[in-house]
């Protein structure tokens, strides 16, 4: 899933939010909240994110 320019793994959600988990270029973990209506489905071909989460 994608988050503005974050490409991350969605951990659930709700209609209103989630929390999103994501690696940045430095390989450090990270976690946070997200609005439902930024959170995009993407596919595995468009997919940027780390493929150790």
């Amino acid at each position: 899933m994608r988050v503005g320019e974050i490409d991350g793994k969605a951990q659930g959600w709700t209609k209103h939010c989630g929390p999103v988990e994501w690696l940045d270029s430095s390989g450090n973990y990270h976690i946070g909240w997200a609005h439902s209506s930024s959170i995009k489905r993407v596919g595995t071909e468009e997919w940027k994110g780390s493929s150790k989460l």
